[in-house]
């Protein structure tokens, strides 16, 4: 309920008694007023009057407040009003009230679902600055990388309680974007949400009504404890132009020797990369770097006690943070593998081997981990496949590539080097590249019979490899949505350098459909993998041939099933259809290659059951949002597709609405099948569209004010009768009392008064076109294209001349002396309707007929009678035409159950018209059942004449 005036009004009025001895003053001078009648001797004013208003109150002049406009002249009244907003819904008693709470739902969930991808953004956005903050900035609040600070937004302005060096340039922006976009989003979805709830709640309670059922803590983060000294930044200064020196003389080899003497490099990791400015301890890093670039032992110490403290940390993961405790250690770890040096291997070895070890031990499902050990490791290894730092690195990356090529074509998926041997050490990346050579006799007898145990452990085998460990667990994890963006980057670089391999991930994938299906939206990143997998051709075939068609059907049917469970409940997701979406996104990959489009049409089970998936998604009312209706127009685009192909196609199609309309019954969903059935089996004829120009006599240029300046007009957009061009024009030329007045104003066409209720087909057809016709023959050329045929059915108006259309008032030039035309006889060709509802035939072949028979008998309970009725009768009429048709519904007693609806629908006024067409449809079946008595009976005489004779 919307308010539009409030009613203040007063109980009580307390008099003072000193009230009565005031003065009365006039209005316009302010001079006292002692006449009676209140009129001031001065300006000749009624004293009496309202000072607002003038309006006098003769009953009572001394009012207090006036009567007409509640004016005061004794005091002034101030109100203040508090108030909130209101997400408090009407109660739903009827179809309509349940129809404007459906569009209710419908606008609020779109505008949900637009603020929940707004928020999403942000969140991906504080994500990077609060990340380059964390680990990218390291000193002044400067990022580290100059790529990364030139694409975040321009620095706000410091406010003046901050001062400008202390407050980083990444927590600047994050505090706009948080306290800005990500308030405004929040606000507007949980205004939304609110209201959403609110009419659920009354829709639920309406269909419980109707149906006669019952309606069914963020961490914080510690500060870290630091140690006080006499003068810090005395301290921190000496400290940094100390590693500068030291970065000077790590450079000439004899004085690296002596640096290393002393035990430089386990203080640089064991206290000055963890102390001191940002800025020191980046310089700390490089120093590190710089002792160890090119050496295996101090590489391996390196790495020996990076590791020894990230197995600390796993073990005591619950009682410290992780992520704080292991952040230098990790930004080491990372400036040390982006160094190219003769160790790369090594320390790419201890990477993998640490990030599988916090995953196997379950680190992926706890968020510190997560963040604080796997997304570095992950981070490494996605700039190390998709975006060499050097040239060198570059170079590396295409040899790989080359020799990863030269390996698939040799070895046809069997590794040369698997993963056990070069983690063991056994193998290395100098052995993977010499195994691509020419191969030997012996080499070529093992990679042959390896395949052949590869192909048979792999068909016996179940179970999960290595790579499905943590591709599942980081691809779907649940604690951050960094990991997962990474993962997926990773998996892609690995992907595009080999066919084999992507093909061997799409299956991986394909496998891991069921787990992402119940992680709901946390499975983005790896439906956004699998699309782009299947940009390829051969990725589609693929899992086709390995039967993942009928899995994803079987997947979609139950995320069906699952939203509808939730109908009976009031509460809702905004995400709600998110998984089902890109499903059906899957699904649509897949159709686009023809032969897996063929398979998939000839599969009845598989055309049926996302038949019936479509009809329950449609019929969605509580659960309904954005992202179910775009589920419900993909699958609506991919049956039309499917049915306008070929007859076959069509003939599917049917049969699967046929069998669908067996046991559906509730909501609209009979009526949907019923139009489809009817827009395949019995096509109606699409209207053609002719332009009009309509002119103004030019005798009552006077009396019709304005023209119709934007000729010519459709007469698509106008109507389809004469009717509906006179109120066309009475409207555009604002004369809307002619607008229901018959016989105001004429409609003139070639000369010829038409009448109001002709068809403009048949007056563009029959009065027009035989005018332009005698034009070209008067003129003597060739007949113009289509000028002369009587034909109608290929009119358009891009291709005939419009037709000039005269309008004038009656009477205003005198007796009208133009011929009229009354009436005109459409020419219709008898088209032969066992040829034109040849598709009819199969309502005879499957249950079609005895469906419709079974829905006219249920007809006075069905719940959408109005719409369902004339669809019911309109096609079971036009099967009717077909003889075999007619025999069948005579089989089925079509006659009984007409006759005993025909005498309901007659007591009934306002289904004469329904009443109508079951007579037709019956006069239809008598004849046919006199036909066949006849002919038995002529059949029967000559067996008997056959047997006389004989």
């Amino acid at each position: 309920i919307v308010a539009t005036n409030i009613l203040i009004e007063f109980l009580a009025f307390h008099e003072l008694p000193s009230a009565a001895a005031q003065r009365m003053v006039c209005p316009r001078c302010n001079r006292p007023v002692t006449d009676r009648h209140g009129i001031c001797r001065h300006c000749r004013e009624n004293a009496f009057q309202c000072r607002l208003c003038r309006n006098i109150n003769y009953e009572n002049l001394d009012a207090f407040l006036c009567n007409e406009c509640g004016y005061c002249k004794h005091a002034r009244f101030d109100y203040t009003l508090v108030s909130r907003p209101s997400f408090s819904v009407e109660p739903i008693l009827g179809e309509e009230d349940k129809d404007k709470a459906v569009l209710t739902i419908e606008r609020e969930s779109e505008n949900a679902h637009k603020c929940f991808e707004q928020i999403v953004a942000c969140k991906k956005t504080l994500e990077s600055l609060v990340g380059s903050a964390g680990l990218g900035s390291d000193s002044d609040g400067a990022p580290s990388d100059g790529a990364q600070s030139s694409s975040l937004p321009q620095q706000p302005p410091v406010p003046p309680s901050v001062p400008a060096g202390l407050l980083s340039r990444h927590i600047q922006t994050a505090a706009i974007v948080y306290c800005k976009d990500a308030k405004l989003a929040f606000q507007s979805m949980s205004n939304s949400v609110q209201m959403l709830t609110a009419v659920r709640q009354q829709l639920t309670l309406f269909l419980s009504r109707a149906s006669a059922q019952p309606a069914p803590a963020p961490t914080t983060l510690q500060p870290k404890a630091k140690s006080a000294k006499r003068c810090y930044g005395c301290a921190s200064r000496f400290v940094t132009h100390g590693l500068e020196l030291v970065d000077r003389l790590v450079q000439r080899a004899p004085c690296k020797s002596l640096i290393l003497d002393q035990d430089l490099l386990q203080e640089l990791i064991r206290s000055n990369i963890h102390s001191g400015p940002p800025a020191s301890r980046r310089q700390a890093r490089a120093v590190v770097c710089l002792l160890i670039r090119d050496d295996m032992a101090l590489t391996e110490q390196m790495l020996a006690m990076i590791a020894n403290k990230i197995q600390v940390c796993l073990a005591h993961s619950r009682s410290i943070q992780v992520e704080q405790v292991l952040e230098n250690e990790m930004l080491l770890l990372m400036d040390a593998c982006s160094m190219p040096d003769k160790c790369w291997e090594l320390k790419h070895r201890v990477l993998a081997r640490e990030l599988f070890r916090a995953v196997e031990a379950g680190g992926a499902e706890q968020t510190a981990i997560a963040q604080g050990l796997i997304l570095p490791c992950l981070t490494i290894l996605a700039h190390v496949c998709c975006v060499p730092s050097s040239h060198e690195g570059r170079a590396q990356a295409h040899v790989a590539y080359k020799v990863a090529q030269a390996t698939e074509h040799r070895f046809r998926g069997v590794p040369s080097v698997t993963y056990q041997q070069w983690q063991a050490g056994t193998a290395s990346f100098g052995t993977w590249q010499a195994r691509t050579g020419p191969a030997t006799r012996e080499e070529r007898l093992e990679r042959k019979y390896g395949k052949r145990w590869l192909s048979k452990w792999k068909s016996q085998r179940s179970g999960l490899a290595l790579s499905e460990t943590w591709i599942k667990h980081l691809l779907l994890n649940p604690c951050s949505q960094a990991v997962r963006s990474v993962t997926r980057e990773v998996m892609e670089a690995l992907s595009s350098s080999s066919s084999f391999r992507r093909l061997t991930v799409l299956d991986l994938l394909a496998r891991m459909m069921h787990q992402a299906a119940a992680a709901q939206d946390q499975s983005a990143e790896l439906f956004m993998l699998v699309h782009r997998l299947l940009v390829e051709e051969s990725g589609p075939e693929f899992l086709a041939a390995r039967g993942f068609l009928s899995t994803l059907c079987d997947l979609i049917s139950a995320e069906v099933q699952r939203i509808r469970a939730h109908e009976s409940s009031s509460t809702g997701d905004i995400a709600q259809g998110y998984v089902l979406k890109q499903l059906l996104e899957v699904l649509d990959s897949l159709l686009r290659v023809p032969s897996i489009r063929k398979k998939f049409k000839k599969t009845e089970d598989l055309l049926g059951s996302m038949l019936d998936n479509f009809l329950h998604v449609q019929s969605l009312i509580v659960q309904k949002t954005k992202l179910t209706d775009d589920c419900a127009q993909l699958l609506m685009a991919t049956f039309s597709s499917l049915s306008s192909e070929s007859e076959e196609d069509k003939q599917r199609f049917c049969l699967a609405c046929v069998r669908a309309l067996q046991h559906h019954r509730q909501g609209r969903t009979p009526v949907f099948l019923l139009q489809q059935l009817v827009g395949i089996m019995c096509p109606s004829k699409a209207e053609p569209s002719y332009d009009l120009v309509l002119n103004k006599a030019p005798s009552q240029e006077e009396f019709i004010r304005g023209a119709m300046t934007k000729n010519p007009y459709a007469s698509a957009e106008i109507g389809s009768t004469m009717r509906d061009v006179k109120r066309k024009i009475c409207g555009d030329l604002e004369m809307q009392g002619l607008m229901d007045d018959e016989n105001a104003m004429e409609l003139l066409v070639n000369g010829h008064i038409v009448r109001l209720d002709l068809p403009i087909r048949l007056v563009y057809e029959q009065v027009w076109r035989p005018s332009l016709a005698e034009r070209v023959l008067a003129r003597g050329h060739a007949h113009p294209s289509g000028a002369g045929d009587g034909s109608g059915g290929g009119g358009s108006s891009a291709q005939m001349p419009p037709m000039v259309v005269i309008y004038r008032l009656q009477g205003l030039d005198g007796e009208a002396t133009e011929p009229i035309v009354e009436e005109l006889k459409e020419e219709e060709e008898e088209a032969d309707p066992e040829v034109e509802l040849a598709m009819t035939a199969l309502m005879a072949e499957s249950a079609g007929l005895s469906v419709l028979l079974e829905r006219v008998r249920e007809m006075d309970s069905l719940p959408a009678r109005a719409e369902l009725e004339p669809l019911v009768l309109g096609l079971l009429y036009d099967c009717c035409k077909l003889k075999v048709n007619r025999s069948k519904a005579l089989e089925l007693g079509a006659v009984d159950i007409l006759l005993e609806r025909i005498q309901s629908a007659l007591e009934a006024e306002e289904t004469l018209p329904a009443a109508e067409t079951m007579l037709l449809i019956v006069d239809q079946l008598v004849e046919e059942a006199s036909r066949q008595q006849q002919h038995a009976s002529e059949a029967e005489e000559e067996a008997r004449a056959d047997k006389g004779e004989g």
